[in-house]
């Protein structure tokens, strides 16, 4: 398929590139495997800290080889903890073996990708896996701090609140990055917006009679659409509204089914 050629281009001085993706997504898969299998408190910190540690010596590495952009280092980082934190969260078996596989087919493909992979036009399926591998992050991640607030009422909200909005707004950064030149400086107004829509929406759906996978899918499923119309708007054409009429619609349908007859209000 296009994106499988797009990751693998077959080069001598790629070798070690693809070495380290499988050694990081081998032992990727193998520490979920170990939360699987033996989930208790002390075992879980030991081997999270380990494959944190490992990670950062393939990046090191990596490095070496070749210079990877600070974009994807952050990515591998996330992708790790985003896992963890819903792997702690499932309780259906299957699910919970699905992530273990899934962990590893995003870290070898995002691995082996070169730092000049995600910003050419060319490499698109690459740009769009990466850009979906943000938008689990930052699901998996609010879902995360949606449950901490239910498991521990006692933690402010205020807090968690912020937490999401700077996760959501740093993500959505990210991904902008993906399709422009765009610095933290020219961005930061942007990023700020992101983050005060997400901590006003987290507010209310805190509010409501939701369990955490359901706010954080609700939440981020309309931040998906808020930052993907703002980087439209960021790029030279600007946005054309014609062209997103039909898509926020299906997408205000959906939405509405899913909150009047799949969600359950308890």
């Amino acid at each position: 398929s296009a994106i499988i050629r797009a990751f693998f281009r077959v080069s001598m001085p790629n070798i070690y590139r693809y070495l380290a993706a499988f050694i990081a997504a081998g032992l990727s898969a193998l520490a979920l495997f170990l939360f699987l299998v033996h989930p208790t408190r002390t075992f879980v910190e030991i081997v999270f800290g380990t494959w944190l540690a490992i990670l950062g010596l393939i990046e090191w590495w990596q490095w070496r080889i070749k210079p990877r952009a600070p974009d994807e280092i952050i990515l591998t980082f996330a992708l790790a903890i985003s896992f963890t934190g819903l792997m702690s969260l499932v309780e259906w078996t299957p699910l919970r073996w699905f992530l273990v596989a899934l962990i590893f087919v995003m870290m070898l493909l995002l691995q082996a990708t070169t730092s000049e992979a995600a910003h050419l036009s060319i490499h698109r399926p690459v740009r769009r896996v990466i850009m979906m591998a943000w938008v689990f992050c930052a699901y998996a991640l609010i879902t995360f701090l949606f449950a901490l607030h239910q498991f521990f009422p006692t933690l402010p909200f205020w807090a968690l609140g912020l937490l999401m909005g700077a996760l959501s707004g740093g993500i959505a950064l990210l991904i902008w990055r993906l399709y422009m030149p765009l610095t933290f400086r020219l961005g930061f107004s942007w990023l700020l917006l992101v983050t005060l829509i997400t901590l006003e929406l987290a507010w209310t759906l805190r509010l409501l009679p939701f369990g955490y996978s359901v706010s954080g899918l609700l939440l981020v499923w309309v931040w998906y659409i808020g930052q993907l119309l703002l980087r439209f708007h960021l790029t030279p054409s600007d946005m054309v509204w014609k062209k997103q009429r039909w898509f926020l619609l299906t997408n205000l349908v959906l939405y509405l089914f899913v909150l009047i007859f799949i969600v359950r209000w308890v």
